[in-house]
């Protein structure tokens, strides 16, 4: 089956910390083949301060997380797909 990507909500300033555990999680638990993906949306910004313009990473959606997994399959995996879906920050 073809992956999907889903949302993940945190709060926000939180995303890499749930980006990384959830990467942890996908390691420790052998469950690369179910979740492939996982990333915090960024984009480049030119902020103007005083006279200089500097370019600068923002996070493009702020408190949100994008997973890229397989959903069938993570639900026969129900004690796997429990721990993931509780990481919190």
């Amino acid at each position: 089956k073809d992956a999907k990507w889903y949302v993940a909500h945190t709060y926000s300033g939180y995303e890499n910390k749930v980006m990384a555990d959830i990467m942890k999680t996908v390691e420790n638990r052998n469950m690369s083949d179910i979740i492939q993906e996982i990333k915090v949306p960024m984009e480049e910004v030119v902020e103007q301060k005083g006279t200089e313009q500097k370019v600068v990473q923002r996070k493009l959606l702020p408190g949100y997380v994008m997973v890229k997994m397989i959903m069938a399959i993570l639900t026969l995996r129900s004690r796997s797909a429990a721990a993931l879906l509780s990481i919190s920050a």
